[in-house]
């Protein structure tokens, strides 16, 4: 298994080091893993994280284009100037 360490983890997500700690406080992240000082991330999780950041995106049916739900005001608005949502 293959490990990053934090310093790693905020160059590849393309973010500080202290954004990297609020996504560990708001469970967006796992905890790391502390050997000595040293912080590390299994690199899998690290991946599927970032991943999960495009899920939405990936999702995208350029045939249907976005769907704004129901409720929105916006859907609402679109709907009574005669705009498909």
């Amino acid at each position: 298994m293959e490990v990053m360490n934090k310093q790693a983890v905020a160059a590849y997500l393309g973010i500080s080091e202290r954004t990297l700690e609020n996504l560990v406080k708001s469970r967006k992240l796992p905890e790391p893993v502390r050997l000595g000082k040293q912080a590390f991330w299994a690199e899998e999780v690290v991946h599927r994280y970032r991943a999960g950041l495009f899920e939405k995106q990936l999702q995208f049916n350029p045939v249907l284009g976005l769907r704004m739900p129901v409720g929105t005001r916006l859907a609402q608005k679109r709907r009574s100037e005669g705009v498909a949502a």
